[in-house]
């Protein structure tokens, strides 16, 4: 009984995080009934590059499987107990109606292989209406980056930027690979960073945009750099790195 809750819960979330239609909120819904308690969410967000991740038990917990985005950081999950949880904003409503797509996981044989991440898009097959909204974040990241503009520096002219940056949040290293300055540390990928200016880089992704400006010494050297990321133009933080000599 307990494993058929398992099934039918993952299904549910996973519907829910792979439905594309946009609303205003976040949402969940939960319904009871004979043979198990169905549990599932939307995650209305602009990134498309959702995730379901599993984590196995150990000494003290519980097995999990976690739902997301590219970053890992998870917006709701089940553990094996069936415990789950997610964050939204809605107010309590009846509704009705029957799943689309619906896909059932064996959570406990999944936990079984081991900790390992699904790209959930690969689970369902692709309509016109995830396609659409694919297509729809990618060129508001293009526009972002042509509204921004771009300069051109040699790679010894970057090189001068490499290096490890002590910040508030642990080291940051940045380098210079294929003839562009890199990140390794903003999300699960590295950032490569396009240069608006002799000082200043930028990049726009799906989640974010980053825009770093180097700060440069009396003698020449660079000694830092201010991070600002920011969505839609709206900084959503800001930091002071400092250069480790």
């Amino acid at each position: 009984m307990l494993r058929s809750a398992f099934w039918a819960v993952t299904a549910i979330l996973i519907t829910g995080l792979a439905a594309v239609p946009v609303v205003n909120a976040c949402t969940a819904f939960l319904a009871s009934g004979e043979g198990g308690v169905l549990f599932g969410n939307n995650e209305d967000f602009w990134n498309p590059a959702t995730r379901m991740w599993f984590v196995p038990g150990g000494e003290g917990r519980y097995g999990a499987v976690y739902f997301g985005f590219d970053n890992l950081s998870p917006q709701g999950g089940m553990n094996e107990a069936g415990l789950a949880f997610d964050g939204f904003a809605t107010r309590p409503k009846p509704v009705t109606g029957s799943l689309e797509n619906e896909v059932v996981i064996d959570l406990s044989e999944e936990l079984e292989k081991g900790p390992h991440v699904v790209d959930l898009p690969s689970v369902f097959p692709r309509n016109s209406a995830y396609e659409a909204f694919v297509t729809e974040q990618e060129e508001a990241v293009e526009r972002r980056r042509r509204k921004r503009g771009s300069v051109e520096l040699q790679a010894d002219a970057l090189e001068r930027f490499s290096g490890i940056y002590r910040g508030p949040y642990g080291a940051l290293e940045i380098e210079v690979a294929d003839g562009a300055l890199v990140v390794a540390a903003f999300g699960p990928s590295p950032l490569r960073l396009a240069p608006t200016s002799e000082t200043q880089f930028f990049e726009a992704t799906l989640m974010m945009d980053y825009e770093i400006t180097f700060r440069i010494g009396d003698n020449g050297e660079v000694i830092g750099a201010d991070v600002r990321i920011l969505r839609d133009d709206f900084t959503m933080a800001e930091l002071s790195i400092e250069r480790r000599k």
